[in-house]
């Protein structure tokens, strides 16, 4: 058996969160998908899907780009399990990748979007609720440095990528 080389890995930690993500999220719209009406619907929630894997293949590429895109379609519509793990998966690789700036913004967006998206969209939800939205935030980011510190360097995005300095 063959270790991987850098290349190897740098690709492995772009396409398994992806296809992690697509994975859940094609599976929970299969267990609630509705007929006549409702295919609209569907179609809507697997447009938000593709977009969020869209987003995980480009995420070491352009980091803090993937993150909003991402934010932005969590934040417009209320599927907060197909959205859910793209965001969680997009913060940990800006943790990874990131400037201590870009993280630090990308951060505090992500809190407060995961935080402000349910009271957006009226929904039903609790102060308990908001903090283990932040406390999974907080963990995608240990998650990120732990990677980080795990490869021995930083791991740096593609050449061209845009992070902000810092």
């Amino acid at each position: 058996m063959s270790r991987l080389s850098q290349a190897g890995w740098d690709r492995l930690l772009v396409i398994v969160p992806a296809v992690v993500a697509a994975i859940a999220g094609v599976t929970w719209i299969a267990l609630h998908a509705s007929s006549g009406r409702g295919q609209t619907h569907t179609l809507f929630q697997l447009l938000a899907l593709a977009e969020n894997v869209v987003a995980l293949l480009l995420c070491r590429r352009k980091p803090v780009g993937a993150l909003a895109s991402i934010l932005v379609v969590y934040f417009l519509v209320d599927l907060e399990f197909v959205t859910g793990l793209p965001v969680l998966f997009a913060t940990a690789n800006l943790a990874a990748v990131g400037s201590r700036r870009a993280v630090a913004a990308g951060v505090a967006a992500a809190a407060a979007v995961v935080v402000s998206m349910p009271y957006a969209h009226g929904d039903d939800t609790t102060v308990a609720a908001g903090l283990a939205r932040v406390a999974a935030v907080g963990c995608a980011v240990a998650a990120g440095y732990a990677l980080r510190a795990w490869r021995g360097r930083t791991v740096r995005p593609s050449p061209g990528a845009a992070t902000l300095p810092g």
